[in-house]
């Protein structure tokens, strides 16, 4: 149970990095002299970006974990 705790903090950790990077762009990006209706679509587009790692580092925790439930299945059996 463990390691699979350690998958999904580490999973969380480079997801928060990315996001926290995606973030920095998008305030940057947003910064320059742009019309309004492209900053809107850089926007959504880095919005998007990040609820994608978001999603993805849930889907893995979740595969970690039903991994484990079927590891101690097959240990009990």
């Amino acid at each position: 149970m463990e390691d699979e705790v350690n998958k999904c903090a580490a999973s969380a950790f480079q997801a928060a990095a990315m996001i926290y990077g995606l973030r920095l762009l998008r305030a940057a990006y947003c910064d320059e002299q742009m019309g309004a209706a492209h900053k809107a679509v850089v926007t959504a587009d880095l919005n998007q970006a990040i609820n994608s790692v978001l999603h993805a580092n849930a889907e893995f925790c979740q595969g970690v974990q039903e991994e484990a439930q079927q590891h101690t299945r097959r240990n009990e059996q």
